[in-house]
């Protein structure tokens, strides 16, 4: 992998989110509106961004672990459209720092959502003007409120790739990109002094990258070889097209009016055509064999270079009559080559193995529930365990699709980090735990609890006496993090401002860890399985 370009942020990422999250979500809401023609007036915006704002960010800006990050922009190896050529794509990681000391994380891929236009690509973030791509700010923040390594593909034809066209709802490709980058921060992360990379790894992405994230998802478990290599923990799909050749096709035909402008179904065509090549199904999906004469114009307007703007100026009101007689009639016949490629493309019939959560909002107008709701009831069939869960909007009198991504994507997050220290009985080197975080013994009649009130405590769980605590005085400090030092396996708890409020004292044994026995033991155990320190 190549760096191209790095960005250290120098700022507090706090102070960052309090002085812009209102322009953050006016600025987010005003890309996705651009094309409504006035339909929401500039003081509502800034009205329903300010409540936002106070309701939501502000406050989790507040609760950030991390005040620090870098910023990568990379290329790497992976294939084009088609699967059968190499291709250079690129990507942006986000790794949060500390001043002292260097925690382990999991490595999230987050899946950006439906974006036209190659210059909003994620790796295209620019820190003198973060509002450009919200979604990357909104990766800053996923990597800082409870520290990971967060990895977000540009996908096919986008950010640097200027040889191909995106392979929109092309499950196969889009997974691949993801792949190749996660298999590549990997390696990147392992190189860096005391690997940060706790072997986690979770994915999770909204509207397109929630379709994204399946599919990614699907790839790793569907290869044993891919599942070794990149341990999926969990997966959080959100509101995701997931059912191309029922809940969409039916989008996609109906004779209405979008409001949102329906340029994703020119970016399927084009995709599709990417993915399969003019000769597919006799041209289908060419312009001339997919467009009417008088739209065939549309075609260039989504190769990358052109805003989704800049495409809805030229899109008729009801999406479906752009659409050629021919490929409207093949997409109502199942047995028709375009009508079997949404089949192919469709992410609704497969066993995952890793916890997977569907978040979807029943009300939403752009990608409706029902894709979520085929995908539960196909899955669920094959392995019970999936759950599908109802998300809530934020009413800013727009489109609930809108509305609904950050509390959406907030929900999925929150259950992603309950499987930070599941199943767990120790803290290895660089592991660590935040206010409110737990770990047990592995018959659970213990637990090591960094409590909301800054104390360090070592409880039995059944009678809940103290078995062992810190030399810390409640509301001493804020709470910030308790971890396992890497570089000498001296456990230490900071403050919210990453000074030093207490160590153990164990330095001077890299790579140490700290046990919970069945017996109800608290130890230091060096990487040789030396005891070096017991509590109790």
């Amino acid at each position: 992998m190549k760096i191209l370009d790095q960005y250290t942020q120098k700022m507090d990422v706090r102070d960052f989110i309090h002085q812009t999250a209102e322009q953050l979500i006016s600025a987010q809401v005003e890309q996705k509106l651009n094309w409504f023609q006035g339909l929401l007036a500039g003081n509502r915006i800034e009205s329903a961004a300010k409540s936002i704002a106070n309701s939501i960010l502000n406050p989790i800006a507040d609760r950030l672990l991390f005040q620090h990050v870098t910023i990568l922009k990379v290329q790497y190896e992976s294939v084009d459209s088609t699967g059968n050529n190499p291709a250079t794509l690129s990507g942006l990681l986000i790794i949060p720092d500390m001043p002292n000391g260097q925690p382990s994380m999991p490595i999230l891929g987050f899946q950006r959502g439906t974006e036209v236009y190659r210059k909003n690509a994620p790796s295209q973030f620019d820190m003198t003007q973060p509002l450009n791509i919200p979604e990357a700010v909104i990766g800053i923040i996923l990597a800082c409120l409870n520290g990971y390594i967060v990895a977000m593909a540009d996908y096919q034809g986008m950010g640097e790739d200027t040889a191909n066209v995106q392979p929109y709802v092309s499950a196969e490709p889009l997974a691949r990109s993801v792949v190749d980058l996660l298999l590549n921060t990997k390696e990147y992360v392992q190189t860096l002094p005391f690997n940060r990379w706790n072997n986690q790894t979770y994915l999770a992405g909204y509207s397109q990258g929630g379709y994204v994230t399946m599919a990614t998802a699907r790839m790793i478990e569907q290869d044993s070889e891919l599942a070794k290599k990149i341990p999926l923990t969990a997966v959080a799909p959100c509101s995701g097209p997931y059912s191309l050749s029922d809940a969409m096709r039916f989008l996609m035909l109906r004779n209405e009016h979008f409001v949102e402008g329906g340029h994703f179904i020119l970016m399927a065509i084009r995709g599709f055509n990417a993915t399969y090549g003019d000769d597919f199904g006799e041209g289908i999906f060419t312009k001339a064999g997919a467009l009417r004469p008088e739209y065939q114009h549309l075609w260039d307007l989504a190769n990358g270079d052109s805003t989704a703007a800049d495409i809805h100026k030229e899109m008729p009101p009801v999406p479906r009559d752009c659409l050629s007689f021919r490929l409207v009639e093949e997409l109502s016949n199942p047995e028709a080559p375009a009508f079997k490629v949404l089949q192919e493309n469709d992410l609704i019939n497969w066993k995952p193995n890793a916890p997977l959560h569907l978040y979807h909002n029943p009300s939403d107008d752009m990608v409706p529930f029902l894709n979520s709701e085929i995908a539960y009831n196909n899955i669920n069939q094959q392995n019970p365990s999936i759950a599908l869960s109802p998300s809530f909007y934020t009413p800013l009198g727009t489109i609930v699709h809108v509305e609904a991504a950050i509390p959406t994507l907030l929900a999925a997050y929150a259950w992603l980090n309950t499987f930070r220290h599941a199943n767990k009985h120790s803290l290895g080197p660089g592991e660590f735990l935040l206010g409110g975080d737990e770990v047990f013994s592995n018959n659970k009649k213990f637990c090591l609890r960094y409590q909301l009130d800054g104390m360090l405590i070592y409880y039995n769980v059944q009678d809940m006496t103290i078995r062992w605590q810190a030399n810390l005085e409640p509301a001493e400090h804020d709470t910030g993090i308790f971890i396992v030092q890497p570089e000498d396996g001296n456990l230490v708890v900071y403050n919210a401002q990453h000074d030093s409020v207490w160590a153990s004292d164990t330095g001077k044994h890299p790579g140490s860890s700290l046990i919970l026995t069945d017996a109800g033991g608290l130890e230091v155990i060096d990487s040789q399985g030396n005891l070096i320190k017991r509590f109790v």
